[in-house]
């Protein structure tokens, strides 16, 4: 079999890597996806639309994306992230196990996880996935002592 290798990419050195966003809040959404002194404008979205944001290293906590919205319920999303997640054997996997998946990220402060896989055993969709895992933090947007 081939080797196993596992490779940490997320630095400095490496990146813009881009997360698909799409607006869940009926009413629309702001974002913002700052860092320092660059990309300082708001872009509007309005429900169900989509956008593919740049996401880059940082060492501030302030840096990256921001969304402002208004959720219908506590448990409707204000925007989905849309990850390529592997589940073979899943109803409405492809041939190589990968499933289209959108994650709802809610009200609050949340920390996602970008998990970029090549998975060379694999020969399409599978071959090459990004993946966005996400912590809520606390629901009310809070930013909390660290």
């Amino acid at each position: 079999p081939d080797p196993v290798k596992t490779e940490v990419l997320w630095a400095s050195s490496e990146g813009p890597f881009t997360m698909p966003v799409q607006c869940e809040a009926e009413s629309g959404c702001l974002l913002s996806n700052t860092y320092g002194e660059r990309n300082p404008e708001c872009i509007s979205l309005a429900y169900k639309d989509k956008l593919d944001v740049l996401l880059e290293y940082s060492d501030n906590f302030l840096d990256g994306p921001s969304v402002l919205g208004k959720a219908a319920t506590v448990t409707t999303p204000i925007v989905s992230v849309l990850s390529e997640v592997w589940m073979a054997g899943h109803p409405k996997a492809d041939e190589d196990g990968t499933v289209l998946k959108w994650t709802g990220v809610f009200q609050g402060t949340v920390s996602m996880t970008y998990v970029h896989t090549e998975n060379k055993t694999l020969s399409n969709s599978g071959r090459d996935r990004d993946e966005y895992f996400n912590v809520q933090m606390n629901t009310d947007g809070t930013l909390m002592a660290g």
